[in-house]
């Protein structure tokens, strides 16, 4: 549904991703996290957060994943999600990081 691409030498927060432009809701999600070539100290964080009405300000971290190592490509993190909510954010902290990739994929029914 959503690919996210994001160049880890960088802080990164990304507007609201909604199901689609009618507000439709994710009844199943999932989120799927990848990074790989990771350079300088390995400590950045990745902030999933939901919210469950589109209007509403109340916001739930759903879970925050250290990148803790150059490459996740043989363990993928993957978050499933099996109840309602209206849209995800992520927010991306590098903190000593100079470099990689990082791919995150939402999926949704």
């Amino acid at each position: 549904m959503k690919t996210l691409e994001i160049n880890a030498n960088a802080n990164y927060t990304s507007d609201w991703i909604f199901k689609d432009a009618y507000s439709s809701t994710f009844t199943k999600s999932s989120v799927q996290i990848k990074w790989h070539g990771i350079t300088g100290t390995a400590n950045g964080t990745i902030k999933v957060e939901m919210k469950t009405d589109r209007n509403a300000d109340l916001t739930t971290v759903l879970d925050t994943v250290n990148v803790n190592s150059a490459s996740n490509a043989s363990d993928n993190m993957l978050l499933s999600v099996n109840y309602a909510i209206k849209a995800y954010r992520i927010t991306y902290t590098k903190n000593d990081i100079t470099a990689g990739d990082i791919i995150i994929k939402i999926d949704a029914e």
